[in-house]
């Protein structure tokens, strides 16, 4: 960058003959001052008028506002952007130790060969993004090649960018599509094309397809997807092992080189518990991966199915509602009974109670009530309309509406992100609040101390901290209430927006498995928020500490030690919030752990122990073929051309040789009032102090 500077002296508005005033002001004073008095010897005389004329004149010259403006004139070379991929996939195939020492190399003497012409800013994209970082190590385990893209088009912003370079092997297997983004980013992309696009020898397992929850003494489906190339006339063995037994065993036969078949089988769920299950593939003679050959999946055995009452008022559009979503999981059994009576005893065989606009004023259903609780039946409170309000006050519920009467709001939802009995999908958080009104009480809200409110109200545009549907567990009895009917609406404009009704079931089924999961009534707990982890995803945990009354607490610290399977540990200390204790202990490699909390309150000490899997992240490994076709696409609709990746220097010659990347000049002005400067305030000070000095010193002061 080249930089050039003017400075010119000039007043903001009067006219440079002001200067002769002030001159001719300057001079007539000074001499009056001074000439009339005979005791000054001539040069010291000279030497005060002077002085005194220059004060005199700049003061005078203050009063009309004079300027310095600076004009200072810039080129800034046109900027090159150079996208690397760092992902693991370049190092599987057979130019792995060119890519680890020659090509390094010739990264910098590209970056040296268009210094003069470019400003070369390298960008190494993978899992993360990583700005001027040009030595890449090929350590990512995933590959979004758009979030390079949208990266460069954040830096571009007002910049002189000439063109990107993408250096990559064209496998992306995270975010959107690269040749879409390509598009958007409206710049050439000259492209270096790393990997090996021909075909491997290679036996991949794709993915399992399995239920995350089956029920223990059933049989389950699993399908296993399989793929290969160049190993036609090959056999292998494919295996299940359930915690590190085998389970299933199958001759796969591959028929054609270009093979992919699903393989069903069915295991039989004889153990409660999440379960681990590995399937494996035995390496094929001539196979160059081996890494894509074992994978991982996890399946969750219940004990039995949950039997759910739904119970209403009246008939209802909200109960077909329910009821389809309910009905969709297999792990659930639901009975619905319409304004009927249902016996106490009958009670006993369900785990989870939905009450539709109950207790109402023609069924105060005291009886069901009482016996729920004593059966430590979890309920689910939809409340409505219909619902006897005092009596629902009663309950000891997740809130209390007080001054209510027959009138209703229409309210939406916004969520309370302090929430944490279990997560919802973004997309499920960002549709949930664009969908239509529900009929809520209209009342005075008081939420219960315990309770967990995951949204609240929202009138029109104004946002309220009164709950829409909250939850409460008192001395390890859960309850939950929907303050609002019309979920029938909400079904049906979510599948207007989306083509499905996933959100509002998400919403509902999350609901309904919290309150049927057994409560755990130990005074200290400790949770891992995301059970199926992988690799260099981050490890989350929740603490909860209660007193004696059963009332959550923070005061204590909790510390937290994990252990890896070769005995060494972690510690950690657990942040605190106003109700529970939080951690995000990072990211750990792929291998089984155990953790051991531990907390003091008073003289009582508790602990919580537990254990987790981290599966290997295997995106990179599932497909190592180079993708050169998209590469290439890319280039062509940005006007640019594709390069080998032993190509650099004959890329740097095609930039240097391209007259269409220029430098941009850029002129900025900017102007100071003389009085602003302080060194200049200065000079006057001591101009002035020099006089007096003068004047002091030879006795005419």
């Amino acid at each position: 960058m080249n930089s050039m500077f003017n400075t010119t002296f000039h007043f903001s508005s009067q006219s440079t003959w002001w200067i002769l005033l002030c001159a001719f002001i300057a001079t007539l004073y000074s001499l009056v001052l001074y000439f009339p008095h005979s005791g000054f010897a001539k040069p010291y005389r000279f030497l005060l008028t002077t002085a005194r004329w220059v004060l005199v004149f700049i003061l005078m010259l203050f009063l009309f506002s004079p300027l310095f403006t600076s004009k200072s004139s810039r080129e800034e070379k046109p900027l090159l952007f150079f996208l690397q991929d760092n992902s693991s996939s370049i190092l599987a195939s057979n130019r792995k130790s060119y890519y680890q020492n020659e090509y390094l190399n010739q990264l910098q003497e590209f970056k040296a060969k268009l210094a003069d012409k470019f400003d070369v800013s390298f960008v190494k994209f993978g899992e993360t993004l990583a700005i001027d970082q040009a030595n890449p190590n090929y350590k990512d385990q995933q590959t979004s090649i758009a979030a390079a893209m949208q990266q460069v088009a954040t830096l571009s912003i007002n910049k002189n960018v000439a063109a990107v370079v993408l250096a990559t092997d064209g496998i992306a297997n995270q975010g959107q599509d690269p040749y879409y983004e390509s598009q958007k980013l409206a710049l050439p992309i000259y492209s270096v094309c790393m990997g090996d696009p021909r075909v491997q020898k290679d036996a991949t397992i794709k993915d399992v397809q399995a239920n995350d929850v089956v029920f223990k003494d059933t049989y389950f489906p699993v399908n296993i997807q399989l793929k290969a190339y160049s190993l036609a006339g090959k056999f292998s063995d494919l295996i299940i092992f359930q915690n590190g037994v085998q389970k299933k065993k199958l001759k796969v036969n591959i028929n054609k080189n270009d093979f992919f078949a699903t393989i069903p089988f069915e295991l039989f769920a004889d153990q409660v518990g999440l379960q681990t299950y590995t399937v494996k593939l035995n390496p094929i003679n001539g196979e160059q991966n081996l890494a894509n050959n074992t994978f991982h999946f996890y399946v969750n055995v219940l004990a039995n199915k949950q039997k759910i009452l739904l119970y209403a008022n009246a008939a209802h559009p909200d109960l077909a509602a329910f009821s389809s979503i309910i009905k969709a999981n297999e792990q659930y059994e639901l009975t619905t009974l319409i304004d009927e009576e249902i016996a106490p005893k009958d009670l006993a065989k369900f785990q989870l109670l939905i009450l539709h606009q109950l207790p109402s004023g023609n069924n105060a259903s005291f009886d069901l009530l009482t016996q729920a609780k004593a059966l430590n039946i979890p309920i689910f409170y939809i409340v409505g309309p219909q619902t006897y309000i005092d009596l629902y006050n009663r309950q000891n519920a997740a809130a209390q509406i007080l001054n209510a009467n027959s009138k209703l709001n229409e309210v939406t939802a916004s969520f309370n992100d302090d929430f944490y009995y279990f997560n919802l999908t973004p997309e499920t958080k960002s549709l949930i609040t664009q969908l239509p009104p529900l009929n809520a009480p209209f009342g005075s809200y008081q939420t219960q101390a315990n309770a967990q409110v995951l949204l609240k109200q929202q009138v029109g545009s104004v946002s309220t901290n009164m709950p829409l549907l909250s939850f409460h567990i008192q001395n390890g009895y859960k309850s939950a209430s929907l303050f609002g009917d019309g979920i029938w609406r909400w079904r049906l404009a979510n599948y207007q927006l989306t083509n499905n009704s996933v959100a509002v079931e998400e919403l509902i089924q999350k609901t309904i498995q919290f309150l049927v999961l057994q409560s755990d009534n130990r005074k200290f707990n400790v949770k891992i928020q995301n059970s199926n982890i992988v690799a260099g995803e981050e490890i989350n945990f929740n603490a909860t500490l209660y007193n004696d009354s059963y009332q959550a607490i923070t005061g204590p610290d909790v510390q937290l030690k994990i252990k890896n399977s070769q005995g060494k540990t972690f510690d950690f200390v657990f942040s605190k919030n106003n109700i529970n204790y939080e951690l995000n202990a990072g990211a750990f490699p792929a291998g089984a752990y155990s953790f051991s909390a531990k907390t003091q309150l008073g003289a009582n000490q508790f602990t919580d122990k537990g254990n987790f899997t981290i599966r290997a992240n295997q995106l990179e490994q599932m497909d190592t073929r180079a993708n050169f076709d998209l590469l290439n696409n890319i280039s062509k609709q940005s006007g640019a051309i594709s390069f080998r990746d032993n190509q650099l220097m004959a890329l740097a010659d095609t930039l240097l040789l391209n007259q269409s990347y220029k430098r941009i000049a850029f002129e900025e002005t900017t102007s100071k009032e003389l009085i602003d400067l302080n060194w200049f305030l200065g000079f006057l000070l001591a101009l002035a102090s020099l006089e007096w000095f003068g004047r002091k010193r030879l006795g005419r002061y």
